[in-house]
């Protein structure tokens, strides 16, 4: 997911689920993803994650909801 800070599909999933995040503001203050801005040369698609992230934060919150 975030390159720059090493940061995996589940780990977002968990912030979550298990912290209760539910935007991309309480994913960066639980999890520290994209506070390194290095994105160009970290991500091999050459851009931002946000977008990524911000779909698995939807997938998560589904998830919960379903719960």
């Amino acid at each position: 997911m975030c390159y720059c800070n090493r940061m995996t599909e589940k780990q977002i999933i968990d912030a979550v689920i298990k912290n209760g995040a539910k935007d991309m503001k309480d994913i960066i203050r639980l999890t520290g993803a994209m506070k390194n801005t290095k994105c160009e040369i970290n991500n091999p698609l050459g851009k931002c994650c946000g977008s990524v992230i911000q779909e698995t934060i939807n997938k998560a919150l589904d998830m919960k909801d379903c719960e």
